[in-house]
């Protein structure tokens, strides 16, 4: 188990290097747990940059799905995840929202207003940041159904999101999808990323 912990922070460090670096502050012991749920995360956020079409992303992404109940043998992350979810007694109901959320990045579709644009924050990254709560110092205790944390967490979430979405102004559409969502939204990014700061 110890060697798909190792994935999952090699993973992070890798690619997410903002979450990597938070979660040295969390408690060592702990500390897995955040690196598991933050691979779990980039494995979902990038089906859209290794699927050609929208049918295979859709497939991936059912397959994590499937990994979140127990079905997915075989992957380091898949089972440094499950034990996470295991140890912290974490619902699954979280997982299926993120990977849900991913399912809008398949399609290059418009995010036709700021509603749909917090929406998708709020799918995004809530979920993940409740999960993550019970992890963190000021959670003494792991939290059952994290209920608590989910009701405080969506305007964390869109501080996260506007911060993703103004470092992607700065980068060229074709290379992330973050680049992709820039240019495909029909409103101005930098025009959503000033009204969400207003929030």
């Amino acid at each position: 188990m110890q060697d798909a912990f190792a994935h999952c922070e090699g993973l992070v460090r890798a690619a997410d290097k903002d979450r990597f670096l938070s979660a040295l502050f969390a408690p060592a012991e702990h500390r897995n747990a955040l690196l598991a749920l933050y691979a779990f995360n980039l494995e979902i956020a990038r089906v859209r940059e290794v699927a050609r079409e929208a049918l295979a992303g859709e497939i991936r992404l059912q397959w994590w799905s499937d990994a979140v109940e127990g079905r997915g043998e075989g992957h380091p992350v898949a089972a440094a995840l499950l034990e996470t979810v295991a140890r912290y007694q974490l619902p699954t109901e979280p997982f299926r929202t993120l990977i849900d959320a991913r399912r809008f990045d398949l399609y290059d579709e418009p995010m036709r207003s700021l509603a749909d644009l917090e929406r998708y924050a709020k799918g995004a990254s809530a979920g993940l940041i409740a999960l993550a709560a019970p992890a963190m110092p000021a959670s003494r205790t792991p939290l059952p159904g994290c209920s608590r944390h989910f009701r405080s967490t969506p305007h964390a979430a869109n501080s996260s999101f506007r911060l993703t979405s103004w470092r992607a102004t700065e980068a060229p559409a074709s290379t992330s999808w973050d680049g992709r969502r820039r240019r495909n939204c029909t409103l101005r990014w930098p025009s959503c990323v000033g009204r969400l700061a207003a929030i």
